[in-house]
């Protein structure tokens, strides 16, 4: 079997994915599923998938399939203020993924169960979060 073009596999994170002939299908918006997916048609993907074949295979596998996508933007902000001699206040602020953005997490390849092929079903991030800190240095 050759290989499989990645452009004909439309990966990414597809919306509203209900999954078709029993493939994907535990992501149904409609059945109580997130709806997310790393294929646009998750049977088409399943399809042009096969285990390895060790006897048969020349050639590692490894590296044929990445994870979805990460970044993050975090903020640190700080003021130092003399107070008297070698007295310091610090007051800092911290935002971590100040953006709010999600990061979702590597969906379920696992061949042997069709029903969760491509679904994504977690979250790989936090929510924003804020701190603020007051320091006295001496």
């Amino acid at each position: 079997m050759g290989a499989v073009p990645t452009a004909s596999l439309d990966a990414g994170v597809h919306e509203g994915v209900a999954g078709s002939n029993g493939v994907g299908t535990t992501g149904n918006p409609a059945a109580g599923g997130t709806g997310l997916n790393l294929f646009s048609d998750p049977a088409a993907a399943y399809n042009t998938f096969r285990r390895v074949l060790i006897s048969q295979d020349r050639t590692s596998s490894r590296g044929a399939l990445y994870g979805l996508p990460r970044w993050g933007l975090d903020l640190s902000l700080g003021k130092r203020t003399r107070i008297a001699g070698r007295v310091n206040a610090v007051f800092s602020a911290e935002a971590i993924n100040i953006l709010n953005t999600p990061q979702f997490g590597n969906p379920t390849l696992n061949l042997s169960s069709p029903t969760n092929f491509g679904v994504i079903t977690s979250q790989a991030n936090s929510a924003r979060v804020i701190q603020l800190g007051f320091r006295v240095d001496f």
